[in-house]
């Protein structure tokens, strides 16, 4: 009987705190990786049981599966999807939830939703403070402006970036990405110019962070979750920056082989591998939306979160609890399309 919630790259940074979380919460939970002293070492540390297989075997993933009923990949980069994995899952009949946040791994894995639909199977991406955040948003604005042609999400992580994060968004520099225009997607640059929006407005000063600039993030899954649930057709999503010009140097500069190895050895030096626990505590994430009708009524709405990697474990292990309650909706989902913007409450501040 499948019992198990398997957290598979838990040697990362963000794959320990959501162990730890779902520790806490008291769910049933195993440890997974490549690399046994590792998962081994964290495993023994927490009490728990662990397994080291790779994701490249589909007979070793059948048998890693045999007694686990979700699967949460914490394992990056999401730019190389895990098919065999995936299919697995479903073969399995294991709900698979990661924490992927780019817009072509979400429309990578909408091609598995009929067969996860045929086994009762979720395939869940975006479950963490990026993709999550902005897609209850997106939710929210939608029950307030059902008629709505046009959505703008943005969001603001205090503290800067993890050294995972800045070199997960390393190697995006120089790419094309995305955002929908009636209902296509259609090629878009880091913090191009001519984007509807270009500041949002954080909340007042006293308790938020007011007005601040806006550079466009083209490989934001929100692209297709958002549509997803929405329907609206036209949706760009930002994140906010003190200077949209840099990131757009940056873009043009920045996909050079030895600048990109400059860049990450600087990144590897300067950042450290995430926020500590008191960082954790106190911080927080903003998070803005706006949808309206093209030449007619619009609502917005911002909300302060819990610091980002706070907020993403806590939703991870309110996200698994669900799923081990059979509280799912089958195929491809995000985690709005499954449990509405209420989902975002248990981090909200």
């Amino acid at each position: 009987m499948n019992k198990y919630v398997l957290l598979y790259g838990t040697n990362g940074y963000t794959g320990e705190l959501i162990a730890q979380k779902m520790l806490r919460q008291g769910l049933p939970i195993m440890l997974g990786g490549r690399s046994t002293p590792a998962v081994g070492q964290l495993a023994t540390g927490l009490g728990l049981p662990h397994r080291i297989f790779h994701l490249t075997n589909a007979e070793t993933l059948t048998t890693a599966l045999h007694d686990i009923a979700v699967f949460v990949n914490c394992a990056g980069p999401f730019d190389q999807p895990p098919q065999i994995l995936v299919r697995a899952c479903i073969q399995s009949q294991v709900h698979y939830l990661d924490l992927a946040g780019e817009y072509t791994f979400f429309e990578w894995l909408r091609q598995f939703d009929a067969a996860a639909q045929t086994t009762g199977v979720m395939l869940m991406p975006g479950v963490g403070f990026v993709i999550t955040a902005t897609d209850c948003m997106a939710a929210h604005l939608a029950q307030q402006l059902p008629t709505a042609t046009h959505l703008a999400l943005a969001y603001r992580v205090t503290g800067g970036p993890s050294r995972g994060t800045a070199l997960g968004a390393l190697q995006h520099l120089g790419q094309w990405g995305a955002l929908r225009r009636a209902g296509e997607l259609v090629p878009a640059r880091l913090a191009q110019a001519d984007c509807a929006i270009h500041h949002a407005d954080f909340g007042k000063p006293s308790v938020g962070l007011g007005l601040q600039p806006l550079a466009y993030n083209p490989w934001s899954g929100d692209l297709v979750a958002a549509y997803r649930h929405t329907g609206i057709a036209n949706i760009e999503s930002y994140l906010a920056f003190p200077s949209p010009p840099l990131l757009r140097l940056l873009d043009r500069i920045g996909h050079g082989a030895a600048l990109q190895r400059l860049l990450a050895v600087v990144i590897r030096r300067v950042l450290s591998a995430g926020p500590n626990a008191t960082q954790r505590q106190f911080g927080r994430a903003f998070v803005w939306g706006k949808a309206w009708v093209d030449g007619g009524p619009a609502v917005s709405a911002c909300w302060i979160t819990a610091e980002a990697y706070e907020f993403t474990a806590i939703i991870a292990a309110v996200i698994a609890q669900r799923v081990l309650t059979s509280d799912v909706r089958a195929g491809f989902q995000s985690p709005a399309s499954a449990y509405g913007a209420g989902l975002i409450g248990p981090v909200l501040r």
